[in-house]
C-alpha cells in the first residue's frame, strides 16, 4: 500500500508548479479560534491577513482580495477590520505614497 507521503508528492507533481500555494498552510493561534467575542467572519479576516503575510510581519492585501478570500463583501471586511482595530487585534496603517493599507497582527 502506498504511503501518504508518496501519494501527496505524486499529487503535487501532477498539479505542477502553478499550484504552489495549494499545499501551503497558515498557522492559526488557538487563542484566536477560541475567542467568543469575534464572529466567524472577523476570524476569517484575521486568518486571510495572516495568510497573506507569508514570512513577513505585515500584509498589504487589498480589501477586495480579502473579501474574495473570506467570501464576503468589501463592506463586511471594512466593518470587521474596524472592530478588530478597536480590539487591538489588527493595526492598520497607510503605506507611504500609495493608496494601500498595511496590516499588522497583534495576536
Amino acid at each position: 500500500m502506498e504511503g501518504f507521503a508518496s501519494i501527496f508528492e505524486n499529487k503535487r507533481k501532477h498539479l505542477g508548479s502553478s499550484n504552489k500555494g495549494l499545499f501551503s498552510f497558515t498557522q492559526i493561534p488557538n487563542r484566536l479560534i477560541q475567542r467568543t467575542d469575534l464572529t466567524p467572519t472577523e476570524k476569517m479576516v484575521v486568518i486571510v491577513i495572516k495568510m497573506r503575510m507569508m514570512k513577513k510581519d505585515h500584509s498589504w492585501a487589498s480589501l477586495k482580495s480579502i473579501a474574495k478570500d473570506v467570501g464576503c463583501s468589501v463592506t463586511t471586511v471594512k466593518k470587521s477590520i474596524r472592530k478588530l482595530e478597536a480590539q487591538g487585534i489588527i493595526v492598520k496603517e497607510r503605506w507611504e505614497n500609495t493608496r494601500s493599507n498595511v496590516y499588522t497582527l497583534r495576536i
